[in-house]
């Protein structure tokens, strides 16, 4: 019932945010949303805000483990086409990614045999997962470098293609996990401050939140036409001076 209600309801909640004038309390829920808005916070400012894991050793050294851990992986595990299934966190709701080298039938190598498949069909109706957990099913993995709350793994969108035999998963928000008012992408691609590309899908109530979004790298193409334009607006300028 709590995560159909955070769905339909409560699908974005901001992060704590420092009062300005009291930074020993937060502000209240809605001049948080005036803050963030005013001063185009971006995720990474809204998660500086919580407790630092650095600021517990112990916790400091975990995640630094799961990410040597993930790194110690073969990279070709971590792809889009190698996604055979995904698991919510009995925490924060958050949709993770579930990997196997090879799809279920496969000759090569040690490919998911039907009981492998069986064992990960109940797990993924019963079973109790928190995110950066093992998998209980040796022959697939989960990122252990992911906490609950994190954006959602850009391995997870499909986009409708289900190459190498990968699950055909629905698109969602990357920062609430919400499938309502997607943003289209020329929209998201409008509101951000660098020119990207790839950039992980959005619900509109996120997007006005001017969060930087996860994924994609620099859009040389669109970075050069924005510096072409800019010159020419200066151009004119000079010009009009004149």
């Amino acid at each position: 019932f709590f995560f159909s209600l955070r769905k339909t309801a409560l699908s974005f909640i901001n992060g704590p945010v420092p009062d300005p004038k009291d930074p020993t309390h937060y502000l209240g829920p809605t001049n948080t949303a005036k803050h963030i808005i005013k001063n185009q916070l971006s995720h990474n400012d809204l998660k500086a805000f919580l407790p630092l894991m650095k600021d517990s050793s112990e916790a400091a050294t975990k995640l630094a483990t799961d990410m040597k851990d993930d790194r110690k992986v073969k990279k070709q595990l971590f792809k889009g086409s190698k996604v055979r299934g995904v698991k919510h966190c009995d925490e924060c709701d958050a949709p993770r990614v579930i990997y196997s080298l090879y799809e279920k039938g496969s000759t090569k190598g040690k490919g998911p045999k039907r009981r492998h498949m069986d064992k990960l069909d109940h797990f993924l109706e019963k079973g109790r997962y928190v995110c950066g957990n093992n998998i209980p099913i040796s022959i697939f993995r989960a990122l252990h470098a992911i906490r609950c709350y994190d954006p959602v793994e850009s391995q997870y969108y499909c986009a409708g293609s289900s190459r190498g035999n990968r699950v055909i998963t629905e698109t969602i928000c990357c920062l609430c996990y919400t499938s309502d008012d997607i943003a289209p992408p020329e929209e998201v691609k409008k509101r951000q401050k660098k020119a990207v590309k790839k950039l992980l899908p959005c619900c509109r109530r996120c997007l006005l939140l001017n969060i930087k979004l996860p994924g994609g790298g620099t859009d040389h193409m669109q970075r050069n036409m924005q510096k072409k334009a800019k010159k020419r607006a200066q151009s004119l300028e000079a010009i009009a001076y004149l």
